[in-house]
């Protein structure tokens, strides 16, 4: 079985890249293969993975654009089974190829048809999408995704940005096989003040109408993992911290969720 998740919100600054980056190790250690799919013009996939986001012949938009093949642009992270398409400012400049080489009607499904290949070479096929609901690259993403994932952090733009990102998903539900989940994320264990409104946020967004089956584990917060991309840390380096060995379990406890959900439906 082979599916396809967008980490997506309308607010950016939720932890997307760092989701989908980490997401990617995780489901590599359950024993999956997976392809990380950068849509977003700052390149923080490339850099989440210890490159330079300018050192790459082709990008995400050659790919989708028919510049390149997929072998020319994936990128393999290491020796693992972690792989990459990275992607830089060029990437916003598919909405209008798009308008130009497709019809309406085939421009949603622009980024489906080119994703359907690499399900045959990937189980888990993870897209870092754009932070914005006006761009139609979002739109590409889910219409190709079988789940949406999205971050949730203690803060009221980032609720309200749940609130916005849930209500475009649901339009997609009713014209695909499509589920979602919402991922408190970076969640502070010693301020219990900012808990305890994290829960009042879960809350609000409960009566809101969204259903608590769809919020799933929380993922704490951590400044060993949040600063390794700066410091340009090697992933085994994680192992040595006890606290990221738990954040790194909060990771695994929820892609196992998300594989659950996934397991029930045909993808």
């Amino acid at each position: 079985m082979s599916y396809v998740l967008s980490v997506m919100s309308t607010k950016g600054g939720v932890g997307k890249s760092t989701l989908s980056k980490f997401l990617a190790i995780t489901f590599e250690e359950m024993g999956k293969s997976v392809c990380v799919i950068d849509l977003c013009q700052n390149g923080s996939i490339s850099t989440g993975f210890l490159s330079d986001r300018d050192s790459f012949k082709y990008t995400t938009y050659d790919w989708l654009t028919g510049a390149c093949k997929p072998s020319e642009v994936v990128q393999r992270f290491e020796e693992s089974g972690i792989y990459y398409i990275p992607s830089n400012e060029t990437i916003d400049d598919f909405e209008r190829f798009a308008e130009k080489k497709f019809t309406a009607a085939k421009r949603l499904h622009a980024i489906k048809e080119k994703v359907e290949p690499l399900k045959k070479l990937f189980d888990v096929i993870i897209f870092d999408t754009h932070p914005s609901e006006n761009s139609d690259l979002v739109s590409y993403a889910i219409a190709a995704s079988n789940y949406c994932l999205i971050p949730l952090e203690t803060d009221l733009d980032s609720v309200l940005g749940t609130k916005r990102s849930v209500e475009i998903i649901t339009e997609f539900m009713d014209m695909q096989e499509l589920d979602y989940g919402i991922v408190p994320n970076k969640v502070s264990q010693t301020n219990f003040k900012l808990k305890r409104q994290l829960q009042h946020f879960i809350d609000e967004l409960v009566e809101a109408g969204i259903p608590k089956e769809k919020f799933l584990s929380t993922i704490r917060y951590s400044d060993v993992i949040s600063s390794s991309k700066n410091e340009k840390t090697m992933l085994t380096e994680y192992k040595m911290n006890k606290y990221a060995q738990k954040i790194m379990g909060d990771f695994k406890q929820v892609a196992t969720e998300i594989d659950a959900v996934l397991a029930k439906v045909e993808v």
